[in-house]
């Protein structure tokens, strides 16, 4: 279904209006349309062998569902990734792409088409204007216009360049490099900037401790050696130079040791950014499964996950202004002694006056979404939720902005059923959106900022 936020009216829930999903129908039609021809053909041909291989063949039979189904950026075709009925059952499933017209049929795309075509089907943040959207292929990225088609490389590096999102004024563009610091592209110029300097830690000591007598050892060489002294003097002054080069840039955060950066998200403004790390348990134990069907023979041992109640890695997340570098660690979970053990962005607002955060307590009895101030780095609580059994449910960790970033949207069970809630960053006038036995599966917030698709269990709560 499709919900907008609208005024309220005589005999309706207010706020709310319930349309069909026009677009995923019309998507999902021309598809089979194109694709019902070739499919009946087939299987006519082919006829069918009562064996047990023939049985048992499974999608060689009836073909195989399309899948990552997305429409190009012009509009004008449909990708997707399939594989024609026949087709032996280990063959991996092949770029595909069809005209958005009843009776085109598929077309194969060769691997240099493909990658070619990546970027006008790749989803990413569209521009605040509406009209261009950036996205990252294969570590690369590129600036579609929606409509005609039009492709701009952005990058083009060994690095990987990840998670790309827009300015306010949508004149640059955020990302990361590696997934270790933000950057800054200029579109007008090309221009990179690096925003942050995020180091591995820990961070190395300048002086070290030294005994009695190793302390008077060094006084005596400082004392007697000439080569020495000038050898001190060179490196005080190379050291100085450095941390003035240093000074002119964001101050560099030190992660912990084994500490890595998970997500990192610049506001709008390029005012501040919100660093989410993690930090790998030191003692936890990996259960080993046995693999005993391999290549050379040997039996070999892989590592799955940890048992349930042993060490878990643990996140943090703070708030750096820019482009000074000060960061400071925030607290989701303040009435919590123990590491949340989900921690979660949610997002900047358009105006990047405030963050969304999303922390489960270790235990995952308590949720508690929150709203993170970018001028003061408070964190306002938006909704604390709280289950004896286990916290969880249908898209618990779904959430966003709507109008313009001025509302924050979440799904929440505070009335027993996972159900589609709204609220002002700064914590008042909550709206319960959907109510009912039955619960919202998945939320999608539409680019306008004032529609919803949801995927719910309306019909029927189970």
């Amino acid at each position: 279904m499709i919900m907008k936020l609208a005024s309220p009216r005589r005999g309706r829930a207010p706020g709310l209006v319930h349309q069909e999903v026009r677009m995923s129908r019309a998507m999902v039609g021309s598809l089979l349309l194109a694709l019902l021809p070739l499919l009946s053909g087939r299987a006519a041909a082919q006829g069918f062998d009562l064996t047990v291989p023939g049985i048992m063949r499974g999608p060689e039979l009836y073909g195989r569902e399309p899948q990552q189904v997305r429409w190009s950026a012009d509009g004008r075709w449909l990708l997707f990734r399939w594989n024609e009925p026949g087709t032996p059952w280990r063959e991996p499933l092949r770029p595909y792409r069809v005209r958005a017209e009843a009776g085109a049929r598929p077309e194969r795309l060769d691997l240099a088409l493909a990658d070619s075509l990546a970027p006008l089907a790749e989803p990413g943040p569209r521009s605040p204007d509406g009209r261009r959207r950036v996205v990252s292929v294969r570590g690369d990225l590129y600036l579609v216009t929606l409509g005609t088609g039009e492709l701009r490389r952005l990058t083009d590096t060994r690095n990987a360049e990840t998670d790309p999102a827009w300015s306010a004024d949508g004149r640059r563009v955020f990302f990361t490099r590696d997934g270790g610091n933000a950057l800054e592209l200029t579109l007008a110029d090309a221009r990179i900037r690096q925003l942050t300097d995020i180091r591995p830690g820990p961070e190395p000591a300048r002086d070290t401790a030294k005994t009695a007598q190793r302390a008077a050892l060094a006084r005596d060489e400082r004392a007697l050696l000439g080569a020495v002294r000038d050898r001190l003097w060179q490196d005080s002054v190379a050291r100085a130079e450095r941390d003035a080069r240093d000074a002119r840039g964001p101050k560099p955060l030190w992660l912990q040791k084994d500490e890595r950066v998970v997500e990192l998200a610049v506001s709008p403004t390029g005012a501040a950014a919100l660093v989410l790390t993690e930090t790998r348990a030191a003692k936890a134990r990996d259960t080993r499964v046995p693999v005993f069907v391999a290549a050379d023979g040997y039996t070999a041992d892989t590592a799955v996950r940890t048992k349930v109640g042993d060490e878990q890695a643990t996140r943090r997340v703070g708030l750096m202004r820019l482009p000074s570098g000060e960061t400071t660690w925030l607290d989701p979970l303040p009435q919590d002694s123990l590491p949340p053990s989900v921690l979660a962005l949610r997002g900047w607002n358009d105006a990047g006056t405030h963050a969304l955060l999303l922390a489960i307590s270790r235990d995952n009895k308590t949720r508690v979404v929150s709203a993170v101030r970018a001028d003061s780095a408070q964190v306002v609580p938006l909704e604390t939720l709280r289950d004896p059994a286990w916290i969880g449910g249908p898209c618990f960790t779904c959430a966003g902005w709507v109008e313009q970033g001025r509302r924050a949207w979440y799904v929440s069970e505070a009335d027993g059923w996972a159900h589609l809630y709204t609220v002002a960053p700064d914590g008042t006038g909550r709206r319960q959106l959907t109510r009912g036995d039955w619960e919202v599966l998945d939320v999608e917030a539409a680019p306008d900022g004032r529609t919803f698709r949801l995927h719910a269990r309306e019909v029927s709560a189970h």
